[in-house]
């Protein structure tokens, strides 16, 4: 632990300000949530101030910060803000001191709250080496809030060896699908361009076959926006990914057809991008993302934001987006099925010794879909007579029978 602030006096680090007030002893404005100290650092950000003012956080002269191990690397803090900006962390060396090592940006996910920041300071911005293998001298955080005014509260400033956040993490399959205005985890959206708009809104496309629900989130972003621009679905605490748990899934309706990067920020601030390519403009389309094999390295670790990037050259549209989870289905998520049975028919459906058994004429194919619409096997027939499917384990599916004149049958089984 470097600081809390509860025992200025025998804290071989100094904190001070350049550019406005700082106060080192303030009451903490909230004592319910994760940080319950008595009391924190605070910062007055006055309008019109410049983005290099900071909050320094200096070693003693006869003191350096020493990581204990080379795995000692993580630098956790708990961030209390009444606005919303983007501030910027930087290290220097404790050998050197006007050397910088280190350099990454965060922003607070939301207002009035506390909530936890973890960099890894191996993992540096702008080509900096970051601190393997060095002392620290100083710690800066630098804000910018675009002009404007705001207070903010720092504290618990702790190196440790590992990413995982000391505070609030949920490990949950079912992130968002906006029914009930943000719903959590999903806790907020910020667009990160003037002109840009995250909405929840009545869902286009209610007669589509994949997406019925009422409610859905509504991306309206404007001309000339630069590439790094995006959406921001930032989660409540942290989401923990785990096996078997490992496909991120979301549905898109996308009327422009316009190319889309998913950008995932884990707890230690690193960053994971994925292109997705939508295949058509007039429907809803769920996309999977599988969390280990589509980057280079797996992102098992607890998600902080989900971002949503157009290229730069893309003119203004706007994108619907709906039913995040995280399950452990690889495949996408097909349209909802009608699982009656006709009641006129001549197909039969059954389930025998751990197969699902069709009988019937003029029967061109047969599908297995588990209960949760995912196609687990095809058999063409182009004949009569009785049809086995073998059932992989215990639960409910649904039959799909395609006859040779296009009609179908849908029937349910239960193994």
């Amino acid at each position: 632990t470097l600081v809390r602030f509860e025992e200025n006096s025998s804290s071989p680090v100094s904190f001070a300000i350049d550019g406005f007030t700082l106060d080192t002893f303030k009451e903490n404005p909230d004592t319910e949530g994760i940080n319950n100290s008595a009391v924190c650092i605070y910062g007055d950000y006055s309008a019109g101030m410049d983005w290099w003012y900071k909050i320094k956080m200096d070693a003693s002269a006869e003191y350096i910060i020493e990581p204990k191990t080379a795995d000692h690397k993580y630098l956790h803090f708990l961030v209390y803000r009444d606005v919303i900006g983007r501030s910027e962390v930087q290290v220097y060396d404790g050998e050197n001191p006007e050397a910088r090592i280190y350099q990454r940006q965060f922003s607070n996910r939301t207002t009035n709250t506390w909530e936890e920041i973890v960099l890894d300071l191996t993992s540096s911005e702008a080509d900096l080496a970051g601190i393997s293998g060095k002392t620290i001298s100083n710690i800066w955080i630098m804000t910018n809030l675009d002009g404007g005014a705001g207070h903010f509260y720092y504290d618990s400033f702790v190196l440790s060896d590992s990413k995982e956040p000391i505070g609030l993490v949920q490990t949950l399959t079912d992130l968002g699908n906006f029914e009930n205005n943000w719903e959590q985890p999903i806790m907020s959206a910020v667009t990160q361009t003037s002109g840009a708009t995250a909405t929840i809104t009545d869902n286009p496309l209610t007669t589509d076959k994949l997406n019925k629900t009422a409610n859905v989130l509504k991306y309206e972003r404007p001309a000339g926006a630069e590439w790094w621009h995006s959406l921001s679905l930032y989660m409540d605490g942290f989401i923990g990914v785990e096996a078997p748990n490992t496909y991120l899934h979301f549905m898109m309706y996308n009327p422009a057809q316009q190319k889309i990067a998913v950008v995932i920020n884990n707890v230690a601030g690193e960053e994971f991008s994925r292109e997705i390519e939508p295949t058509q403009n007039t429907a809803w389309e769920d996309y999977v993302i599988d969390l280990v094999a589509s980057f280079t390295e797996p992102v098992l670790s607890n998600i902080r934001t989900i971002n949503i990037r157009i290229p730069e050259d893309a003119s203004a549209n706007t994108y619907y987006f709906d039913e995040f989870v995280i399950n452990e289905d690889a495949n996408p998520r097909t349209p909802d099925v009608n699982i009656d049975n006709l009641k006129a028919t001549d197909i039969h459906v059954t389930a025998n010794n751990g197969f699902a058994q069709i009988e019937g004429n003029d029967i061109a194919s047969v599908e297995l879909y588990g209960i949760n619409g995912a196609l687990l096997q095809t058999k063409m027939v182009n004949g009569s007579g009785k049809i086995l499917l073998p059932l992989p384990g215990n639960g409910v599916y649904l039959v799909k029978v395609i006859r040779t004149n296009g009609s179908t049958v849908i029937c349910k089984v239960v193994k």
